[in-house]
């Protein structure tokens, strides 16, 4: 009889909400490009094409043959010939080759995906190529026939594709050292599918060159050779980064002229020393590789040659060394001459050209391998800090046989591991340690000077944890006090990695006890708001129940009021959207963002349908935008770092437990989730991510299933409605920029970048206490009034009002032992840890910061610009109307009465969810 009553009283509620109107494209176009018009193609900068590579600009790409990274080709005339709708809608195609000797190599063939970029401080936004290096999937629709000439129609046919390399690991096989590029071509794919040449004087991309480094020593270096360490495994000599023997076939250089080379090759009888005129076709270790060969003239003597350069390469080592002892710089590339010193080795006057100190370090580089040519400054910034060693004929080291190079390791850029498990602690918290002085704080290094963090601080007064010192709208009272002693919260665990890599993450083990000292639930002391978890994965809905006082299918323990069962998605407190502000100073606009998310959690807004499962091990590579982890997920870095933790707030009260987590590298074979929770793929199978399964019943086509599955709480709306601002980060450090903002959707700012394809964009969305609202629906545009609308049985407060709450609910404590003398053990108004302190706020209640409102309207000006005054939070209960002058004697409070805010619903039920 119950369930028939509930299932009529429902039917009825729903009937009464707005329509929910299906999704149509015009309105998905209209509310992510509407403000795009704003913007326009910056056109102020000439600057000839380069490689944007871990945020460096280079016109020599120098990469590892096993990279795993995507590069990017920007500039003026890439940005110009993009700006073409054609082109930027069209596929392109880059087709390189190498310089590589006697051993056969390949060409490298990948797509060139036009993109385009928007920097929102200025409204400007710069096109450019994206190269596919990372994979060899897809890059196969590049190796396609070539457009040679129209008119006749003539073809170059494509080779098979055993024939050409789809990623920079099978350039080529037997390569050692470093190979560069004799020739890169960009190409378009026009109608009839063939590749059409992209000519120089469109795209002036004709001084990009890619550096290869076919010995995968240190990530984005580049690998060199020795002449002693040639002839050790059987070759003549080093030529730029690669053994060789003495007189062979530049592979490259013959393919380029066969008629040249077939001349070349018809000396070889009447002229032994033959390849010394050719040195465009054949390798000549007595050459000089600032020049590629010798003048042309056979040598008189080849043995005093070969001492003359031995000599020569001593007398660089010398001056090297040199400006290595007298330089004020370490290394001494970036400032080699000190005009304060007295050299003898090296000469301070271009007039003795070939002892001139820059003279020597331009063949230093080039020896040694650097693939820029002629520009010192190019060297010194693109290519590692090279230095020579003398070679001796024996181990009593009295005679110099020849000078090798040294290349340094490159520690900046190498990887802390390969294969790492990292300790993450219960009490981690999602949020990074700063200092008052702005200072990023690491509590795991050694000598660490006691600091007090950034922000309000927050204690308890008792060691019963009874008495909270909030504070006002204070992070630090939802998240913990952070200390450098470990003894509170800490913050999140901190892995260094390297920029734009795709890395495995898994949670291998771990148990986690949010507060144990915390009371049961009072429905039934079997559930609790704090249950305990296990392997990282969080609160996971088990079966669907909806009995508050029988065990039914919830074996997992959670309440109703303050987990839903484990249904609800819970939204790490520095991941709250709504609430960015760009400020001058960095620590002023952090600051400023915490206020705001803090003003709407302590109010309720705490859960969302892009949360974690309650308690998951979740990663980051900001501190601010957060996905879940999971038994493992596959994920590529936007910085420099990882941040693990554990997404939940008061991790001062967490037991102070570990969680083993793996950090590797992707080895792209390993099965692995790619979003926080995919709605195709099956709950069971390795690519579905446990850690965000609370997503699931966030799914919906209409309200009711929102209220059947999580409650009256949330409403079925589109979330691409949303946009919202977010920080942006430098990738290295992933320092916050001051002044700076990113747009978008909140979709746009998960981890994965987008929703899962091919699903509905609908979901349950928490339009309950603390929500961002409008105060007015009438002067909302009617698409997107559900998304700025209240949940039935609330009212909007505007963010001038003063009823809103200040602090949470920070009591460790059994309901019944606390001293609140308005506490209760039932009901909403229950002062369990976490909620808001006071669910209906009668009187006393607080004014939001003016930094708070003011963030707060402007990101849901992106929703709906309504001028001032005109947003608000979600409050509980109903805005009742004035009735002075009016016979109150006869009011009937469960009569209907329309409300003084036009977002007030009239139905009056009780709040049961």
């Amino acid at each position: 009889m119950k369930f028939l009553i509930l299932m009529t009283f429902l039917s009825l509620l729903t009937s009464c909400l707005p329509e929910q109107a299906p999704r149509v494209l015009e309105d998905s176009v209209d509310a992510t490009s509407s403000d795009d018009s704003n913007f326009v193609d910056d056109t102020t900068t000439e600057q000839a094409p380069y490689w944007l590579d871990s945020g460096n600009q280079v016109t020599t790409l120098q990469i590892n043959y096993n990279n795993l990274k995507n590069h990017y080709i920007f500039g003026s005339s890439v940005h110009s010939f993009l700006q073409v709708q054609e082109n930027f809608t069209s596929q392109f195609c880059m087709h390189a080759t190498f310089l590589t000797g006697t051993n056969a190599s390949k060409p490298l063939i990948a797509k060139a995906t036009p993109a385009v970029t928007t920097d929102y401080s200025t409204g400007k936004r710069t096109r450019y190529f994206r190269i596919q290096l990372s994979a060899t999937s897809g890059n196969e629709v590049c190796n396609k026939d070539i457009l040679v000439d129209e008119s006749p129609l003539t073809i170059s046919n494509a080779p098979a594709n055993s024939s050409v390399a789809f990623n920079t690991e099978d350039v080529c096989a037997n390569c050692l050292g470093t190979i560069n590029t004799n020739s890169i071509k960009i190409y378009k794919i026009n109608s009839n599918s063939y590749l059409e040449l992209v000519e120089t004087d469109e795209v002036s991309y004709q001084d990009l060159n890619i550096s290869i480094d076919m010995n995968g020593n240190t990530p984005g270096s580049i690998g060199t050779c020795s002449d002693a360490g040639c002839k050790a495994e059987g070759f003549d000599c080093c030529i730029q980064g690669q053994c060789v023997n003495e007189a062979t076939v530049k592979q490259a250089g013959a393919s380029a002229d066969p008629q040249g080379f077939s001349v070349a090759e018809s000396e070889k009888s009447t002229n032994p020393n033959w390849y010394l005129k050719y040195p465009q076709y054949y390798f000549s270790c007595l050459e000089d590789p600032q020049n590629g060969g010798g003048d042309g003239e056979e040598p008189t003597d080849p043995v005093a040659e070969e001492e003359a350069r031995r000599l020569a390469m001593i007398a660089d080592y010398e001056c090297v060394e040199e400006m290595k002892e007298k330089s004020e710089e370490s290394p001494f590339h970036s400032a080699p001459y000190n005009s304060s010193q007295t050299y003898s080795k090296c000469e301070t006057s271009t007039t003795t050209d070939q002892m001139y100190y820059e003279s020597v370090l331009k063949r230093l580089y080039g020896h040694c391998g650097c693939a820029e040519k002629d520009d010192l400054s190019l060297m010194v910034k693109n290519c590692p800090a090279y230095t020579y060693k003398l070679v001796y004929t024996d181990d009593s080291q009295t005679e110099i046989s020849s000078v090798a190079c040294v290349t340094p390791a490159n520690h900046d850029n190498d990887l802390p591991f390969q294969d790492l498990e990292v300790m993450v602690s219960s009490r981690s918290a999602p949020h990074r340690f700063f200092s008052s002085a702005n200072q990023e704080i690491d509590p795991y290094s050694e000598n660490q000077s006691s600091v007090t963090q950034e922000g309000e601080p927050f204690q308890y007064l008792d060691d019963s944890k009874l008495f909270p010192l909030n504070g006002s709208f204070n992070m630090n009272s939802i998240l913990g006090q952070m200390t450098v002693g470990l003894d509170q919260a800490r913050p999140a665990k901190v892995v260094d990695l390297e920029f734009d890599k795709t890395y495995y993450i898994a949670a291998l083990d771990g148990y986690y006890t949010p507060c144990p000292q915390c009371g049961n639930d009072s429905w039934f002391t079997n559930f609790s708001p704090f249950p305990s978890t296990q392997d990282g994965l969080g609160l996971r809905a088990r079966g669907f129940t909806t009995s508050r006082d029988s065990w039914g299918t919830n074996s997992t323990g959670g309440n109703y009021e303050d987990s839903i069962f484990g249904r609800a998605c819970w939204v790490p407190p520095t991941m709250l959207p709504f609430g960015h502000k760009s400020e001058s100073g960095q620590q002023q606009q952090r600051l400023g963002r915490l206020s705001a998310q803090a003003a709407m959690y302590v109010n309720g807004y705490q859960r969302d349908w892009f949360g974690f499962n309650k308690g998951a091990l979740i990663g980051s590579f900001d501190g601010v935008t957060w996905f879940a982890i999971g038994k493992g997920r596959k994920v590529r870095s936007t910085s420099d770092k990882l941040y693990l933790a554990i997404n939940a707030p008061f991790a001062d009260l967490a037991s102070p437990t570990d969680h083993i987590v793996s950090v590797q590298e992707y080895d792209f074979m390993t099965t692995a989730s790619e979003y926080d929770y995919n709605p195709s793929v099956e709950i069971n199978s390795p690519f579905q991510n446990d850690g965000g399964l609370c997503q699931k019943h966030h799914e919906c086509e209409t309200d009711a299933h929102c209220i059947s599955t999580l409650g009256w709480e949330y409403s079925c709306v589109d979330v691409y409605q949303y946009k919202t601002k977010w920080p942006a980060f430098n990738p290295e450090g992933a320092s916050e920029l001051a002044a700076e903002e990113r747009i978008g959707s909140i979709a746009q700012f998960l981890q994965q970048g987008e929703l899962p394809p091919g699903e509905s964009s609908k979901r349950c969305v928490y339009r309950g206490a603390g929500a961002p609202c409008a105060v007015d629906l009438t002067s909302v545009n009617e698409k997107k009034r559900k998304a700025l609308a209240c949940a039935p049985n609330f009212y909007c407060a505007g963010l001038t009002s003063a009823d809103f709450n200040k602090e949470v609910a920070r009591y460790a404590a059994p309901l019944e032992n606390q001293q609140d003398f308005k506490n209760h053990l039932f009901g909403k108004d229950a002062n369990i840890l976490g909620r808001p302190k006071d669910y209906v706020v009668t009187s006393g209640g607080s004014a939001l910061p003016n930094e708070v409102r003011n963030a707060i309207h402007e990101n849901l000006s992106l929703v709906s610009n309504l001028g001032a005054n005109t947003h608000g939070l979600c409050r509980p209960a109903k805005s009742l109307p004035t009735l002075s002058g009016a016979n109150t004697n006869n009011f009937n409070p469960l009569e209907q009465h329309e409300s003084k805010d036009t977002n007030s619903r009239t139905d009056f039920i009780s709040q049961i969810g």
